[in-house]
């Protein structure tokens, strides 16, 4: 072979392997997440990471109090960690709102794995982050969770609504003051 022929072949192989061979990359090397793009290989730091749909908890405000409805595997934002989400019937028994449930999510969870695998077409969008989900804690018919930036929703937690602290302080001083809670024995 001449040696305009061996560069040729290896030019066009580096092209090939270098459009090939996209791996996944984070958003800002800083945090610890990622969109997917469909085509692009699982890279070897994002092997065991989980993808969701990229959705968010759904805001909603009364006349008295702004909250979020989450649903199954939603991530939580910034803006929601430290929040308390609590099941509908507990929050119901708060605040008198009936939380309607929201549809559920398309999608189940896709853990990135092996390493090099592609991301599937119907991935595309979807945001990759090491798994964390929040912790429920069962009091009787009360469930409550601590929600924590870039948690994953479970799919127990579908339809919970969830408060920042200072309004769950505030619930609980009314429910306790002249809600049915005040009725309890000291």
């Amino acid at each position: 072979m001449k040696p305009a022929n061996i560069l040729f072949v290896l030019v066009a192989l580096a092209l090939a392997l270098g459009a090939g061979g996209c791996f996944t990359e984070r958003d800002n090397p800083k945090e610890e997440r990622a969109i997917l793009k469909a085509g692009q290989q699982v890279s070897a730091d994002m092997v065991g990471w989980v993808a969701v749909p990229n959705t968010a908890p759904e805001m909603r405000k009364s006349a008295e109090l702004s909250y979020a409805v989450i649903s199954a595997h939603n991530v939580v934002p910034a803006a929601l960690g430290g929040w308390v989400a609590m099941n509908p019937a507990f929050f119901a028994k708060l605040t008198d709102i009936k939380v309607d449930t929201p549809p559920a999510t398309s999608g189940e969870r896709w853990v990135l794995k092996p390493e090099g695998k592609s991301v599937p077409k119907e991935k595309n969008g979807w945001i990759a982050l090491p798994f964390s989900e929040p912790k429920i804690e069962k009091h009787g018919d009360r469930e409550m969770a601590q929600l924590c930036m870039d948690n994953i929703i479970p799919k127990e937690m579908h339809g919970w609504a969830a408060v920042s602290p200072e309004n769950l302080a505030k619930l609980v001083e009314k429910y306790m003051g002249t809600g049915p809670g005040s009725k309890t024995t000291k």
